[in-house]
């Protein structure tokens, strides 16, 4: 779940379970847009993201718990190409 206050920046929550390791790790996550691509059909986006929080054991494993940082970055390219040409009124 995340906040955005600027078309650029975006804060909020992350969770994410290991099930091979039995591991939740519960944080907050900031993540910042680099750079945006746009085209006539596509858009594309490079973000980096960081966070830190807690990783604790489940499911009866033995691990105990520990602080959790990480870093990142994550890129998508978005296109109309496939899309359904707009109907016209009328």
């Amino acid at each position: 779940m995340h906040y955005s206050p600027t078309n650029r920046v975006s804060v909020g929550l992350r969770s994410e379970w290991d099930r091979r390791a039995d591991l939740l790790t519960n944080g907050v996550q900031a993540t910042g847009l680099l750079h945006r691509w746009f085209g006539e059909d596509y858009q594309a986006n490079l973000y980096a993201l960081g966070g830190i929080g807690a990783t604790q054991a489940v499911d009866g494993s033995r691990r105990g718990s520990a602080p959790a940082g990480w870093i990142g970055g994550i890129a998508d390219w978005e296109t109309r190409r496939f899309s359904s040409p707009t109907r016209r009124a009328g």
